[in-house]
């Protein structure tokens, strides 16, 4: 579901998006229009859960039907969706193909797997293709497992990007574009850089919380943080920075509140669709039922119900992207505590307030990291021309696809590495 107001991409049953947490869909009427009026009936667009159904029921041709599992699930969910939709959701067909597909791809599978082992190691061709699914393409002879290529597909989104499985493929044969030319041009990532780097990322309010929200592990994380730094790397070889330019650039920018972290709270929320929801919540709070079980078994937003009603990013205090009255209300609740029930249109929010920040000017040590990135980054902006050296080296690498559909050189993309960067800049 694209945002109104950020243009961002979100999952389809997210009721608030995940970036600026303007409301979607039918919240999104409901805040920004209180008076009810007669609104022009959206065209109807086809369901991406019931694309994903179809295409993971696919893959569950190369994933002994693990992927079939999930692409049953999601057409299921599609369907349900479609119906429950009023017209605003097409693909009802194509749930259905996805559903059929995993259906009868899991049983594939399930069958082929209980048919002893040696039977298919007797035939060499086959099994040089059960050892080749491992690997789905080396660079310079450096690997990239299948796992780890399914693992970034889970949390691949359609949108402009084109064919979700290639450009996966894509972003991971570029990233170790970016850390061998690293390697060979004497600049890697050492483990005192991704140590620093990831730091930085922590410092960030919301920034681990939307990364878990997206489902990345602190692994896949650093590995990122990594990339990053390969790429920050050979941007700014023989380029420096004087201590007293970054000083003297903090002291500059003091006064402009540049390094001031806005005053804000980490949350989690109970959605409830009517009044008699919200009561009904309320009266377990007070029993003392644990708030994330009432959010599990009360909250209709799905985004965060499974997640003890958390929401993946803070609401600060001069935050104009949520309801005013909700900030208020968020602001003047304690540690630990939760609000009365919020009206949002004709909903009901309950909030609790899980960690509250108050505003605070970072010390020079504190935006250092920041400071000296940007100022490398400036003074390296007319020296190296990354893109193009990525693109030679590309072309001179020896890279093998094993898919067969994907056989042939990807194309280089211009940046290549994912925009860890410009999120931080986001956040900050």
């Amino acid at each position: 579901m694209i945002c109104s107001k950020c243009g961002r991409e979100n999952p389809e049953e997210a009721s608030f998006c995940g970036f600026c947490s303007a409301g979607l869909g039918a919240q999104a009427e409901e805040v920004e229009q209180p008076i009810a009026t007669a609104a022009p009936r959206a065209t109807p667009r086809t369901s991406r859960s019931a694309v994903w159904s179809l295409v993971l029921g696919l893959l569950g041709l190369f994933t002994a039907g693990i992927t079939a599992i999930l692409g049953l699930v999601l057409g299921i969910v599609a369907l349900r969706g479609i119906r429950r939709s009023d017209g605003r959701l097409t693909g009802d067909q194509l749930a259905k193909s996805g559903i059929a597909a995993s259906v009868i791809i899991a049983v594939f599978a399930a069958l082929v797997l209980a048919i002893p082992t040696p039977m298919f190691i007797r035939d060499r061709k086959v099994a040089d293709l059960a050892r080749s699914l491992e690997t789905i393409a080396t660079v310079n002879g450096r690997k990239i497992s299948r796992q780890e290529y399914f693992n970034r597909l889970e949390r691949a989104t359609a949108g402009n990007l084109g064919e979700p499985g290639l450009t996966v493929l894509r972003a991971l044969i570029n990233e170790e574009l970016i850390l061998l030319l690293a390697e060979k041009k004497k600049c890697p990532a050492t483990e005192a850089q991704v140590k620093e780097r990831y730091a930085s990322i922590q410092r960030q309010p919301g920034l681990l919380s939307w990364m878990t929200y997206n489902g990345f592990t602190e692994e896949q994380v650093r590995r990122i943080v990594r990339v990053e730094q390969a790429r920050f790397n050979l941007s700014t070889r023989g380029v420096s920075v004087p201590e007293k330019e970054l000083k003297a650039y903090y002291e500059k920018n003091k006064k402009k509140k540049l390094f001031d972290i806005r005053e804000y709270a980490d949350v989690a929320l109970i959605f409830c669709d009517s009044k008699a929801d919200a009561d009904k919540a309320m009266a377990l709070l007070k029993k003392g039922t644990d708030f994330g079980k009432v959010a599990e078994q009360i909250s209709s937003e799905k985004g965060t119900r499974d997640r003890d009603g958390r929401i993946d990013r803070p609401i600060y205090a001069d935050d104009e992207a949520i309801p005013a009255n909700i900030v208020k209300a968020v602001m003047a609740t304690k540690v630990g505590k939760y609000t009365q029930p919020l009206s949002v249109g004709s909903f009901r929010i309950i909030l609790k307030v899980i960690t509250h920040h108050p505003r605070k000017t970072q010390t020079y040590e504190e935006a250092r990291y920041v400071i000296w990135n940007d100022k490398m980054l400036e003074k390296a902006k007319k020296k190296w021309d990354v893109d193009a050296e990525l693109k030679r080296f590309h072309e001179t690498a020896s890279i093998k696809v094993m898919i067969d559909r994907y056989k042939g050189k990807p194309t280089l993309e211009k940046g290549g590495a994912p925009p860890i960067t410009d999120l931080l800049h986001a956040l900050r």
